[in-house]
């Protein structure tokens, strides 16, 4: 048995004139679910857009902070060699900011006291990298890192 529209159901029940505007009626407010589309993306799209470039923000500031912990920690793993110097320590550091794209930052090489060559063994230095940030409109305005080690 084939299911009946609705309005073919209950079409016994009404006169025919009465079938016929409300069949016509149903078809002219196809276009009505438009408007309340049109509403809703007004609605949700700001915040939609809101949430994806922060998303995008916060992406940035996460690679740009992971790029100088790896920096200063590459730093601080040719300051543990033998007979390294302060040179080489920035060095390193300054080659992985250039593959990186990043040109300005602060680099500063603390021996607490004692020039970097005069270290002896189990003395501590740090490397400090700070940089700012051109686009913080959701984010930090500067990341700042410090890793320290002993030397060996």
């Amino acid at each position: 048995m084939k299911q009946k529209h609705f309005l073919q159901h209950n079409a016994r029940q009404l006169p025919k004139r009465a079938h016929r505007k409300m069949r016509c009626r149903r078809l002219s407010n196809g276009r009505g679910p438009v408007g309340t589309v049109i509403v809703e993306m007004a609605v949700c799209l700001p915040v939609m857009l809101l949430l994806v470039f922060g998303c995008l923000e916060l992406n940035s500031s996460i690679f740009l902070s992971q790029t100088l912990t790896s920096a200063a920690h590459e730093g601080a793993l040719v300051g543990l060699r033998q007979n390294a110097t302060e040179a080489e320590v920035i060095e390193r550091v300054e080659t992985i900011m250039t593959a990186r794209n990043i040109d300005q930052y602060t680099l500063e090489l603390k021996t607490f006291g004692t020039d970097f060559a005069d270290l002896e063994s189990g003395e501590r230095f740090a490397i400090a990298i700070e940089t700012p940030r051109s686009n913080q409109w959701i984010s930090l305005s500067q990341i700042n890192v410090e890793v320290t080690a002993l030397r060996p």
